[in-house]
C-alpha cells in the first residue's frame, strides 16, 4: 500500500513543476515581444493615433512608444 502522505508530496512536487515549467514559457514570450525596428505593431500605432480621437497627451505618449 502506498502511503497518502507521499502520494500528496509528489502530487504537489507535479504541480509545482508544471507552473514552473509554464512560468518560464510565458516569461520567455513576453521577453520575445519586444519591439522591433521596422515592425508592424508601430505601423499600427500611427495608423490607429490617425484615425481616432486622442488628447494630446495620448497622441504624444503614442508617438514616444512607437519611436
Amino acid at each position: 500500500m502506498v502511503n497518502p502522505l507521499l502520494t500528496v508530496i509528489f502530487d504537489l512536487f507535479l504541480i509545482g513543476s508544471a507552473a514552473a515549467i509554464i512560468a518560464g514559457l510565458v516569461l520567455e514570450f513576453r521577453a520575445s515581444k519586444g519591439a522591433a525596428v521596422g515592425s508592424t505593431q508601430s505601423a499600427y500605432r500611427a495608423r490607429y493615433a490617425r484615425t481616432t480621437t486622442m488628447t494630446r497627451r495620448s497622441r504624444r505618449s503614442a508617438r514616444l512608444r512607437a519611436a
